[in-house]
């Protein structure tokens, strides 16, 4: 499914686009597809070795396209906004001492995707300034300043002082 974040779009306009896309791809697949490979993961694997009952188990392979699409729903996610979240994910994963069941934090629904990702402060890579543009911002901002232009008159830049009419 191809249905990415564009770059400045809201969390909540990005799920709807996304679960209409959703649900295209199920009636198309049906809701079967996904069966066989969820008895072959490591979280039936986990259900099965923890002696939980069959219905739990039935449950979980059930439950294959929504698990599927939440982990779709964090994959195709704005990079630039989301890297570090994701990063976190990817990295307790790995922690392999721990049992499964700690160590994977991925959402299981493209509800808890979406919240995962309101709840994240924003990145923002690929747009920060590099060091030389930053010290020319400076440098002019000084200039204006030691000629005693006045912060109303400078548009009220956001590097020092503001006024109330900025």
């Amino acid at each position: 499914m191809n249905c990415k974040q564009k770059e400045n779009e809201d969390v909540g306009l990005y799920r709807r686009r996304f679960e209409e896309n959703a649900r295209s791809l199920q009636n198309l697949m049906r809701d079967k597809w996904l069966n066989e490979f969820m008895r072959k993961t490591k979280g039936y694997e986990e259900i099965e070795e923890s002696g939980l009952e069959i219905s739990d188990r039935d449950n979980y392979v059930n439950r294959g396209f929504e698990i599927f699409m939440a982990s779709e729903f964090i994959y195709n996610c704005d990079r630039k906004r989301y890297q570090s979240r994701i990063d976190h994910m990817n990295a307790n994963y790995s922690l392999t001492h721990l049992p499964y069941g700690q160590r994977n934090q991925y959402p299981m629904t493209v509800e808890n995707a979406s919240t995962l990702l309101n709840r994240h402060r924003a990145d923002n890579r690929g747009t920060r300034n590099n060091g030389s543009n930053k010290s020319k911002t400076q440098a002019s901002n000084n200039e204006t300043e030691a000629e005693g232009t006045n912060l109303a008159q400078t548009g009220g830049n956001n590097n020092g002082p503001r006024c109330f009419v900025c």
